[in-house]
């Protein structure tokens, strides 16, 4: 398989091996519409042993009601309920991991729905000997107008970045929309040591976790998870701003690295307007055409893997709104205020 123009060496497991069982967990707090819609297409994967464990979060609709018509249905689905009011998906989490019957632990949120019925058998071919922790990708669902536009183009960017670290050795997160890993493999006292942030129950985890040695990505687009995207620009800030503000807690490496791009980035723009004011404008063309060719270079077959190649006509306005995203989004890294979810 070929990431862009970058190889991927792709593992599958030997001829008349069997898949490993699975627990796919679902946290859900009021989420009864969700479940309802979107449960049916994971209990329908095409694998021979999974179970599916849901997480009642202390939700207050009709999530309890509907999680017991669906598990009357489907023996492999069974469900808990969490009645710990406190925000975030670590407790219930926690709880789910605990009472998992497998030892891989499969992810995914009440909002998304498989991309196919073999996404869990995608994911078991890189459960290769010495794979503690599988990358997968969960792509926002393609509606008109540009907010979908910009946070379907953010989520591909960000895949970008986690799969490329991951292929160059150094994997430093992953989302929790399609997240496969060992229990076995959990530091102890993981969600503990970070138990005052919101998020972090997927990217941290992965930041721990991660090694060279240990880590698979999946591509194929079967085993792709799609969801929602965010319908106002308050409700897509407020969920990147709770997102980002977990990388302050990043190995200080990846923090670098990371650091180093987005700084990149941001002085590119910034320099722009300066350049002009001295009247460099041949020199801000030729750059900012050199900028672009080479974003379309790479975003051009990489966008088509990932669900975004529609996205490619919008590149020069993405890339410049990114530029008033990072500017706004930036005191959430290190400011951010704690947050409800569900």
């Amino acid at each position: 398989m070929r990431f862009g123009r970058l190889a991927v060496k792709t593992h599958s497991p030997p001829p008349g091996a069997v898949p490993p069982p699975l627990s796919v967990i679902v946290c859900a707090r009021n989420a009864a519409v969700l479940l309802s819609d979107r449960l049916p297409d994971v209990l329908r994967q095409d694998y021979p042993e999974f179970e599916l464990l849901v997480v009642d979060h202390a939700s207050t609709d009709h999530t309890t009601e509907v999680l017991q018509r669906l598990a009357a249905q489907h023996p492999g689905l069974r469900f808990l309920r969490c009645d710990d009011p406190r925000p975030g998906k670590k407790i219930p989490l926690t709880l789910g991991i605990r009472e998992a019957r497998h030892d891989w632990i499969v992810l995914t949120d009440a909002d998304c729905r498989p991309a196919s019925p073999y996404w869990l058998r995608h994911l078991a071919e890189q459960m290769v000997p010495g794979a503690e922790l599988i990358l997968g990708y969960g792509p926002l669902e393609r509606r008109p107008g540009f907010l979908n536009a910009f946070a379907r183009y953010e989520t591909v960017l960000t895949a970008i970045q986690y799969f490329s670290y991951a292929l160059a050795g150094r994997p430093y997160m992953g989302v929790g929309r399609n997240l496969a890993y060992r229990r076995s493999a959990l530091p102890p006292g993981l969600f503990s040591s970070h138990s005052t942030l919101l998020s972090g129950d997927d990217d941290l985890l992965v930041n721990a976790l991660a090694q060279e040695g240990n880590t698979r990505i999946a591509l194929a687009p079967e085993s792709f998870t799609s969801s929602p995207a965010p319908e106002t620009w308050g409700a897509f800030f407020r969920r990147k701003s709770r997102h980002l503000s977990t990388s302050r807690r990043y190995k200080p490496v990846d923090q670098l690295w990371l650091s180093a791009w987005a700084i990149s980035f941001l002085g590119f723009y910034a320099l722009v307007p300066l350049a002009l004011l001295a009247g460099k404008w041949p020199l801000v063309l030729a750059a900012y055409t050199l900028r672009m060719a080479v974003a379309l270079l790479v975003f051009h077959p990489i966008s088509r893997k990932l669900d975004g190649a529609d996205l490619r006509g919008w590149l020069p306005l993405l890339d410049l709104s990114l530029f008033f995203y990072y500017l706004f989004l930036s005191p959430a890294i290190w400011w951010g205020k704690r947050q409800k979810w569900g």
